[in-house]
């Protein structure tokens, strides 16, 4: 019987049972499958290589094989490379709060606001009047000097004729964050 067959199949006199011979070739990714059956995996999935969710693999059995993640291209992806080379989603960086805010007789006021924890660039600052009787309607309401760990409420009488006022525990509320 083995004086007919050709190579990659041989017969074994001694054991009496028919065999495969595998190539040496480098890069050769034949093997046994899980029923016993000669496997040879498909190309984008050589050597239990599996493309799957956020894994993009690329090139072939030839040129080897190049693994990477996907990233999506969604408009609001927050996915940033670290400064050691791997991906990271930055946390979202929020704070907010609410200041009451009292004087006598003035036609602007100014008040520091200190961050509980530094943001990592100065934030954008939403800010408003949360409530107040009469005349608080005339007032306006503005966040300046921005910075990393503090900024400054700036209420200002926003119609003339300038009228002077006196403020009791009115709350301005702020929402600090980093787009």
């Amino acid at each position: 019987m083995g004086d007919h067959l050709d190579a990659p199949l041989a017969y074994d006199d001694v054991t009496g049972q028919l065999q495969v011979q595998r190539s040496a070739d480098p890069g050769n990714l034949i093997s046994t499958g899980s029923d016993g059956g000669l496997f040879v995996p498909t190309a984008g999935a050589s050597a239990g290589l599996v493309e799957g969710p956020a894994i993009d693999i690329t090139g072939d059995q030839t040129s080897g094989y190049t693994i990477g993640a996907k990233v999506s291209a969604d408009p609001r992806n927050a996915i940033r490379l670290g400064s050691d080379g791997g991906l990271y989603v930055r946390d979202i960086e929020i704070e907010q709060g609410v200041t009451n805010v009292s004087f006598t007789n003035q036609s602007s006021y100014t008040r520091v606001v200190n961050f509980a924890t530094p943001f990592s660039s100065p934030p954008v600052v939403s800010i408003g009047i949360q409530s107040g009787a009469g005349s608080t309607a005339r007032w306006d309401v503005r966040a300046i000097t921005i910075s990393t760990t503090a900024f400054t409420i700036f209420l200002f009488y926003g119609d003339l004729p300038l009228d002077t006022a006196t403020w009791a525990s009115v709350p301005i509320g702020w929402r600090a964050m980093v787009p």
